[in-house]
């Protein structure tokens, strides 16, 4: 959706009267940000972010806990972006040095990736008329981006039903508590949560797997 810095410098010099003048600084900034078209690499580029980004956020599990068991020291906005920070570029850091074994080295082969590269392969270099496997992957995606609408937007709002926090929505002050404690709110484990029904199966599986864990 960017414009790509390539076909702007090559509609600026068919327009320029001088090959050899230097670029506008609008296309230098387009060719830094979008040089050319969108392939494998930027593709991986991206699928790497995506992950590193994803797992980044078990250091704020530190913190959190922090906050929640020792409200006494309370920790500054600051000190937690630098801390997270700190973390993810020294994960960065050991990889780098540890790269002659854990990438340059030819026996190295991590299972768990091979799924996705053949997923970025496959998207790029496979053609949808004739790969089977890649209809069928569009098929899928397709399927789930639909289907998600109904377990990530619509069960949640059916998190927990409670028919007398219903009936004594405009109760305030200490009638108010007693309920709450007694029926439960909004929330699944909020009070003893009396009468209090959940039609999310979200929290259901969540609730199976870690009773079975």
């Amino acid at each position: 959706m960017l414009p790509r810095g390539d076909r702007l410098e090559k509609k600026w010099r068919e327009a320029s009267e001088n090959q050899d003048a230097p670029l506008p600084r609008y296309i230098k900034i387009a060719k830094l940000i979008n040089n050319g078209p969108f392939g494998l690499k930027e593709h991986a580029v991206a699928a790497i972010t995506a992950s590193s980004a994803s797992n980044g956020t078990a250091s704020i599990e530190v913190f959190t806990t922090q906050n929640l068991y020792y409200p006494d020291n309370p920790l500054s906005p600051m000190l937690v972006i630098l801390a997270t920070l700190s973390i993810g570029l020294f994960g960065y850091g050991l990889t780098g040095l540890f790269r002659p074994l854990t990438v340059d080295n030819a026996e190295s082969v991590y299972w768990s990736q091979i799924p996705l590269l053949s997923l970025l392969q496959n998207l790029h270099w496979s053609d949808l008329r004739t790969s089977k496997k890649l209809r069928w992957f569009w098929y899928a995606f397709g399927f789930m981006s639909i289907y998600q609408i109904i377990p990530g937007y619509m069960f949640p709002w059916l998190n927990s039903v409670s028919i007398p926090c219903l009936a004594a929505m405009h109760a305030t002050g200490a009638k108010a508590s007693i309920l709450t404690n007694i029926f439960g709110g909004s929330l699944n484990n909020e009070g003893l949560g009396i009468l209090n029904f959940s039609f999310d199966w979200q929290y259901v599986s969540i609730q199976s797997t870690s009773h079975s864990t």
